[in-house]
């Protein structure tokens, strides 16, 4: 075998694999991939969104300059600056890390499950740093929250969807742990 013909006949198992659905052995369940392609997509987009968003957190743009301009004024949360910086430069971490999570899950890479769950939680924790700084602020000063700025209820909604959504994907991606092991399970 040639080299191209070699690389056509892994492209070819490869897309197999991906389009075959996995039967787990003891309850004879069967396991699609749809979530997974979905998912590799989403994050190339979410890569690029999220690193936008840190470059405007840490310029004072959009909706953090409403934070960070309530927190100078009532002098209630001076450091507010600082900390739209720590949530901006969380957000641009979060960027590469979801562009290489969906590398390592488009390639069927091992630890793919693993860098996705990392990247959850580090975008997580940047929104829960500024839901935390949001409510500081106000409670501070005794002001009722604009329900077009912020909302208590839904920054909680918010966290218990995130812990809800990453407990599924875990389910989703242990469910399909065969997949993961390096590339093609045949080669392994």
């Amino acid at each position: 075998l040639n080299i191209g013909e070699e690389i056509k006949m892994e492209s070819n198992n490869s897309k197999n694999i991906k389009d075959m659905p996995y039967v787990d052995p003891e309850s004879k369940k069967k396991y699609g991939m749809k979530w997974h392609r979905f998912l590799c997509v989403v994050l190339c987009i979410t890569a690029i969104l999220e690193i936008v968003a840190g470059v405007m957190c840490i310029l004072g743009k959009g909706e953090y300059s409403e934070l960070y301009s309530m927190g100078l004024e009532s002098g209630v949360f001076t450091s507010v600056k600082l900390v739209v910086c720590i949530v901006g430069a969380l957000r641009i971490l979060s960027g590469p890390l979801a562009f290489v999570a969906r590398q390592k899950l488009a390639k069927f890479k091992k630890n793919g499950p693993l860098f996705f769950y990392i990247y959850l939680i580090v975008s997580g924790a940047a929104s829960i740093v500024y839901d935390s700084v949001a409510i500081i602020i106000f409670r501070r000063i005794n002001m009722e929250f604009p329900a077009e700025f912020f909302s208590v209820k839904e920054g909680v909604v918010g966290i218990i969807a995130g812990v809800v959504y990453i407990l599924l994907n875990m389910l989703y991606y242990h469910n399909r742990k065969v997949y993961f092991v390096n590339g093609r399970p045949e080669d392994n």
